[in-house]
């Protein structure tokens, strides 16, 4: 039989025991509650960085082909042979018009009715000024003559 003493020195060993297990259980718990924080933040930012990596890159390839629908525009707006000049009798210009469009009000017709894309009206006022620098230096050159 163990006398009093060290029944109770027994009983405090295991109760330090018990506390240090307890406090070691616990700081597992921390460590790896923090480590599974921390991935699902790190998750998160990754998936964060991808998903704007990824805008950004469509952004910039979209801009991409704008510019590069731009510049084809321009250069074949420049490669526009010159406008023929017809006279202001409106018959005639009637006639000309029926031979490239066979029914122009049905043709403006849809083209109201269908909506134009911004780049196309991009396009034809590219175009149009183009073609108005293109007459005024031809009219220039004209005039000089």
């Amino acid at each position: 039989m163990l006398t009093k003493s060290s029944l109770l020195a027994l009983e405090n060993m295991l109760g330090l025991s018990v506390l240090t297990v307890l406090s070691l259980k616990n700081k597992e718990k921390e460590e790896s509650q923090k480590h599974l924080i921390l991935s699902s933040v790190r998750a998160s930012r990754y998936k964060i960085n991808t998903v704007s990596n990824l805008e950004e890159m469509e952004d910039e390839e979209e801009e991409s082909q704008e510019f590069q629908f731009l510049q084809l525009s321009e250069q074949m707006v420049q490669c526009l042979p010159a406008l023929l000049s017809l006279p202001a009798n409106k018959p005639m210009l009637q006639e000309h018009l029926m031979k490239i469009v066979p029914n122009p009000p049905a043709v403006i017709k849809v083209l109201q009715m269908t909506p134009i894309l911004e780049d196309v009206r991009t396009f034809l006022e590219l175009a149009h000024k183009k073609v108005d620098a293109v007459q005024a230096a031809h009219n220039d050159c004209s005039a000089m003559d």
